[in-house]
């Protein structure tokens, strides 16, 4: 049922339509945990953050094939300063702000309850999928990582809106968004070459078993 679910909606996207983007910060750009990762150390709004460089080359994607990009997180409004400062400092964008899907919180409310109600009351998210253009969610979610944090709503509460996640909790519960998370989405970079092997374990499939639908099936190297 959950498979059929998944393909009435990729069926209903239009390919020549690009695709709109919900965005987190923490656990997908800013990642967490952050030991071992050989990035860039940053102080945002006096927290050190860590951005992985495999983290910078799937953002420079998403803003080359994204029409749109929505920041999805409990930065909320606070995401158009430091976080949006190094979008344009790598040249990701020339954007001075990007649109925020939120409750009307604070930054620094650091849940994430909140986030799903707050999408589907989004008019640009409505309009989106009305208009059959791609809709990505990515955030670390963490379904299928053992001992990770859950989000509150599993993936056919998003999938149910015409919207596709994409996952970035890897399977040692791990989260930052990596080019791999875009393989089979429209996101995916038209020039990089995404390695594929036979011994990729799908972790973030409903009851462990992969229908091929790609985007909410997060392929991590076992």
């Amino acid at each position: 049922m959950a498979g059929a679910s998944m393909e009435r909606r990729v069926d209903a996207q239009r390919s020549d339509l690009k695709p709109l983007v919900l965005l987190d910060i923490d656990g997908v750009i800013n990642a967490y945990p952050n030991e071992g990762t050989e990035a860039y150390k940053l102080a945002w709004a006096r927290m050190a953050v860590f951005i992985g460089e495999d983290t910078v080359e799937a953002l420079k994607t998403i803003f080359e094939r994204a029409a749109d990009v929505l920041w999805c997180t409990a930065w909320r409004e606070r995401a158009n300063v430091e976080p949006m400062e190094f979008l344009r400092d790598y040249r990701m964008t020339d954007k001075t702000h990007l649109g925020v899907i939120t409750d009307g919180g604070s930054f620094g409310t650091w849940n994430t309850g909140w986030k799903l109600e707050a999408v589907k009351k989004s008019d640009v998210v409505k309009q989106a999928v009305q208009d059959g253009r791609p809709v990505y969610w990515i955030e670390d979610f963490g379904w299928g990582a053992g001992g990770y944090r859950h989000v509150g709503f599993n993936y056919t509460d998003i999938i149910e809106l015409g919207i596709t996640p994409i996952d970035t909790v890897g399977n040692k519960s791990y989260a930052r968004l990596r080019p791999e998370h875009l393989a089979g989405t429209a996101l995916e970079s038209t020039t990089s070459i995404i390695e594929r092997v036979e011994d990729e374990e799908y972790v973030n499939c409903p009851d462990g078993v992969c229908n091929g639908h790609g985007a909410h099936c997060v392929r991590s190297r076992l």
